[in-house]
């Protein structure tokens, strides 16, 4: 299963906020536990 997660912000590190540290954790999680390939993009601004 391929995962992609995309937001108006720039994804985590390069944005520090709650969401975005929390969309990673689950990304992270599910890339781990799942092996599901999973990807975040955002804003560059």
């Amino acid at each position: 299963m391929r995962i992609l997660y995309a937001s108006e912000r720039p994804p985590y590190p390069f944005f520090l906020g709650g969401a975005v540290r929390c969309a990673h954790m689950l990304l992270q999680g599910m890339s781990r536990d799942l092996a599901t390939d999973c990807r975040a993009v955002g804003s560059s601004e």
